[in-house]
Formats: C-alpha cells, sequence, structure tokens
C-alpha cells in the first residue's frame, strides 16, 4: 500500500515488526524479500513517487576535501538512485574480501563463498539470472579479440560489465509496484527520518523515529521492532550521526567510527594516446546481449596486485569524448581564470576541469537509456586512431576521509552532511607504481608510442568521483574496527541495522549496486530465518563466520 506521511497513522501500541528508512535499491529489496507472512513493515521514503526539487534541496551539504559531486550520488524519490543509475553491475573479485597486509584496514567478515550465494539473490531481484554466468569471464574467442587489440592479458584480466540497458527501463516501476502491492508493506513517502529513538531505560534497543514532511509542517512518529537504514553511503552515517538526543556522538560511534573511511572510485582520465593504425574493438566498449549489453574491463591479475602490492585497479579503454573534455576544460579554465590572481588561479583551474567534466557525464547520464546505448554500439564499430584510457582506483580505507556534520541545519533541523574526501599516502604510492606497470604493459604490446600520463599539464591529478558513496558504517569482527556486524547489526544496539553501501570494508573496483543488493538480500534472509526459529538463524550465522587473516586469506572460524 502507498500513502503520504499525511495519512500514516502509526500508535505506539501497536509497532511494526520492520521500518525500513529509504526506498531505494537496498530498501526494495528487503522489503521484497522479507518474509511477508513473519512481517508487518512500514517502508519510509524521503521522496515522492518522483524525483523532485524540494525532496532534492534536503540533499544541500558541504564539500571540504577533493571535489566530490554530492547533488549526483543521492535521488529522494520511491527507488532512490535506481532512478538515475547507469544499470552497470558487477560482482567484487575474491581478492577483495581478503584481508591484504599491503592495504591498511582491508578484509571483510563474509568470505566469497557466502557473498556468491547473496549475488544469485540480487540477480533474481534485477531479474537477469539467465545472464549472470557471464561473470565467469570471457570465452576463448572474446579473450583472442580483446588480445588482438594489444591489450596485455598477462598483466591484465578482462572482467566482463553488464549493462541492463533497455532492461533498465522497466526495473524501477516493476521493484517498486512490487513491493507497494505486497499486502504486508505500508510505503510512505514524503516522510524523511530525521531522528533515531532509543528507548528512556534502555539505550541499546531503538523505540521509534521521528518523521517529518519535505515543508516541515507535518510530523509523525513511527514506533517498530526492528529499524533498518537504507539510505545510501552518505546518508546513513549522516543520519546515525545526526541521531544524538540520548548519545552525544550519535548511535554506534562508541569507538568514533561512524563517517570515516568514506570511499568512492577515483577516477582519472589518461592523455590521448595515437594508435598505430586505426583499429575498432567492440568488446571493450557496448557489445549487445539481447535486452542487456557486456563490456569489457581490464582488472589488474592477482599475481601481479601480490607481487607490487597494488590494489584492485581497472581501467577501461575509449574512444570517445577525450578531445571535447579537454578542449572544453581548457577553454573553461583559462576563462575563469583572467579573472583571478595568480594565487588563486589553480584553484580556479581545477574546478573548471571538475565542473566540466560534471556537466559533461550528467548529461550523459540524462540520456534516455537506448539513446545511449545506441550510441555506445554504433561507436564501438568504427575503428579509432586515439583512445584514451579511464582509470577506476580502489581507494584504500583511510580514516580521515569522513562524514562529519555542519553546525548547520536543513530545513527539517538535521544538521547539513559535511564531506571531507581523502586520498591517502597508500592511494598516491600505488597509484604512481601503477603507472609504470601500465606504461610497461601496453609499450610492451606497441598499443602505445608514447608515455600514458595521467597527470594534468600543471603536474597534479584531478580526481573524478564515480558517485559510488561507500564507507562510514563500515562491516567489521568488532566495533572497535567497524560500526556493523556480519548481519549488518549496528554494534551496542539490538535492533537497529544498516543495509548501505556505507558497510563495504573496501570498494573492489565493481560498481556498488549489485553488491548493495546482495547485501539487502542477505540480510533479508538472516531475519527470516530468525523469525521462523531464532536458534537456528544463530547456528547458521556461526557456521558462516568468517574472519579476515593476515597474508589476504579468509579463515574459517569453529562453530
Amino acid at each position: 500500500m502507498l500513502i503520504g506521511v499525511e495519512e500514516l497513522d502509526a500508535p505506539e501500541a501497536d509497532p511494526f515488526d520492520i521500518c525500513i528508512i529509504g526506498a531505494g535499491a537496498a530498501g526494495l529489496s528487503l522489503a521484497r524479500n522479507l518474509d511477508r507472512r513473519a512481517f508487518r513493515i512500514c517502508l519510509l521514503e524521503s521522496g515522492r513517487p518522483n524525483p523532485s526539487r524540494e525532496a532534492q534541496s534536503l540533499n544541500d551539504a558541504d564539500c571540504i576535501g577533493l571535489d566530490y559531486d554530492l547533488a549526483e550520488s543521492r535521488c529522494r524519490a520511491l527507488g532512490g538512485t535506481l532512478h538515475t543509475w547507469q544499470g552497470t553491475i558487477a560482482p567484487l573479485d575474491p581478492i577483495d574480501f581478503e584481508a591484504r597486509e599491503w592495504i591498511s584496514h582491508s578484509g571483510w567478515p563474509l568470505s566469497t563463498e557466502v557473498m556468491r550465494a547473496a549475488y544469485d539473490d540480487a540477480y533474481s531481484v534485477l531479474g537477469v539470472g539467465d545472464v549472470a554466468s557471464r561473470f565467469d569471464g570471457f570465452d576463448a574467442q572474446e579473450r583472442s579479440a580483446i588480445e588482438k587489440f594489444g591489450a596485455p592479458l598477462d598483466i591484465f584480466e578482462p572482467k566482463p560489465f553488464i549493462i541492463l540497458k533497455q532492461h533498465l527501463e522497466g526495473l524501477c516501476r516493476r521493484l517498486r509496484r512490487d513491493v507497494v502491492e505486497r499486502d504486508n508493506v505500508l510505503c510512505v513517502t514524503n516522510a524523511t527520518v530525521t531522528e533515531i529513538i532509543p528507548q528512556a531505560d534502555q539505550g541499546n534497543v531503538i523505540s521509534s523515529v521521528e518523521v517529518r514532511s519535505a515543508d516541515g509542517d507535518i510530523v509523525k512518529t513511527v514506533h517498530a521492532k526492528r529499524f533498518i537504514i537504507c539510505t545510501g553511503g552518505l546518508e546513513a552515517p549522516r543520519l546515525l550521526l545526526a541521531s544524538r538526543g540520548t548519545l552525544s556522538q550519535g548511535l554506534g560511534n562508541d569507538y568514533d567510527l561512524v563517517g570515516r573511511f568514506f570511499m568512492d572510485h577515483p577516477r582519472l582520465r589518461s592523455t590521448a594516446i595515437a594508435l598505430p593504425e586505426a583499429r575498432s574493438a567492440p568488446i571493450l566498449r557496448h557489445v549487445a546481449l539481447g535486452r542487456v549489453a557486456s563490456k569489457a574491463g581490464l582488472v589488474l591479475s592477482e599475481r601481479l596486485q601480490r607481487e607490487r602490492r597494488l590494489a584492485n585497479y581497472n581501467v577501461f579503454l575509449t574512444n570517445v569524448g577525450v578531445d571535447l573534455e579537454q578542449r572544453a576544460a581548457r577553454a573553461l579554465s583559462l576563462r575563469d581564470a583572467k579573472a583571478q590572481d595568480a594565487a588563486g588561479r589553480e584553484q580556479t583551474r581545477k574546478s573548471a576541469r571538475m565542473r566540466t567534466m560534471q556537466t559533461l557525464r550528467r548529461a550523459w547520464r540524462t540520456m534516455p537509456v537506448r539513446m545511449r546505448v545506441g550510441m555506445e554500439s554504433a561507436l564501438s564499430q568504427s575503428p579509432f586512431r586515439n583512445l584514451a584510457i579511464v582509470l577506476k582506483m580502489e581507494q584504500a580505507p583511510n580514516r580521515d576521509s569522513r562524514i562529519t556534520l555542519s553546525d548547520r541545519a536543513d530545513r527539517l533541523g538535521v544538521p547539513r552532511l559535511v564531506l571531507d574526501w581523502r586520498l591517502g599516502d597508500e592511494d598516491m604510492r600505488m597509484l604512481q607504481d601503477f603507472e609504470t606497470v601500465l606504461n610497461d604493459a601496453f609499450s610492451g604490446t606497441g598499443l602505445a608510442r608514447q608515455k600514458i600520463e595521467f597527470r594534468n599539464p600543471d603536474g597534479g591529478f584531478t580526481f573524478q568521483d564515480s558517485s559510488h558513496p561507500m564507507g562510514g558504517a563500515r562491516m567489521a569482527e568488532g566495533p572497535r574496527s567497524g560500526v556493523v556486524d556480519r548481519n549488518l547489526r549496528v554494534f551496542g544496539v539490538d535492533n537497529l541495522f544498516v543495509a548501505s553501501s556505507a558497510v563495504f570494508p573496501t570498494a573492489g573496483n565493481a560498481n556498488p549496486t549489485l553488491t548493495i543488493i546482495a547485501l539487502s538480500c542477505r540480510l533479508a534472509k538472516h531475519l527470516n530465518a530468525e523469525a521462523r526459529q531464532p536458534d537456528a538463524a544463530t547456528s547458521e550465522d556461526n557456521r558462516n563466520q568468517t574472519t579476515p587473516m593476515s597474508g589476504g586469506k579468509l579463515e574459517q572460524t569453529p562453530a
């Protein structure tokens, strides 16, 4: 059932079994997979059925670190960022779950085997179970096509990325319909949760949430037995920090970890590379697979990651938009620099480059799906003489890269988000080493006749975010190293969970939406089992328990 917040009637004497905060990919997947016979669910969405400026204005925030497109990464509407998502899916790689001793704070408290089952459930939610086998890798013919192009496959491993293509157009509508039509779900729009409220006599148990309409005129309270935050990689830490009516540091923050270890996939584009002759390489761009498409990323081999102590970097070869972006950025930076003095000129040029890339990216993302994929498919068939390498970095977890709260509040009284996105010394060391590996690899194949560089003419880097906010409420074995446990329960709070990219301990190189949905499906299974037979759920959890160990291995813990 779908209602507006003005129709909500939630008496304290009749609490919901579960209150889900946020109706994006995580919230909808969770509500869809929870047992309708066991749970009466209240699904709260800050926005309305479709995106609106009124709701989006609640996303206003401050960025004090690296430039970050805060507007692009959040969508307050029923369906969340599914409204703007490009539909690219890929699972994390086995090495991503390991505790890699050369990357501080790495390691998931979940094994590859556990996540493989969760990914199968996520494919079912997305309706693409029939193409999931594509993630097993490219066949011999496809690998040969990639190799003929000149990609060094002794250094890189081709990784398939599936693009949902036309299938994406109906996905958001289908998921929304599936959930809203369930007889055990009450979906409430225009319902922003402004605070999570613990019981007065029991700080480790949440009793209710405060809910306000976008204009602040309507204030309601929702009571439930369990609460699950599904508000995304930025808003989940913000809500935990802002819920400080009982605890001044916020919820789950006994060890000052909420908001820390914020990550994205920093992107860099190389200088244009002139090829010896014109070539075409459809496998490196979008290839039609019926209602979905596929493209090849080149991922550093596990062997090389271990030998060179590098993160799980991924590159795409592209011939699209290189000159346009460079010329537009140069023209804009020169125009803006004319009004600046010498001291302020460099920052202005960096800002101009960032604004240009953000504008181009938004234009591309707002293009109708069929048109965008059609252009990609046509361009992929055409021979080209110049290419650029787009690098998608795996950012190392960094305690000082973080989300905090401002002294200023939005119109509903919630402190504004402040993002200090940082890359650390580990990232810069690995990036420089990767540049060396990349140049050695491509010069050896004859693909590149000049040095491949990601630096600007001034010698610096212009890092662009991928709108993949992660970390900030990381999953861990205990409260001294994270915010939630392996079942996404907030440490120190018995009935509060977080299903979001905020819980990712490391980023890998895959777009996060598939893993978000997988973790939500896994949480639904856990709660379903707990409802049916609490002791059995605990026993199953113990059997699957894994502990990150030094040396990059995950060791089974006895039950």
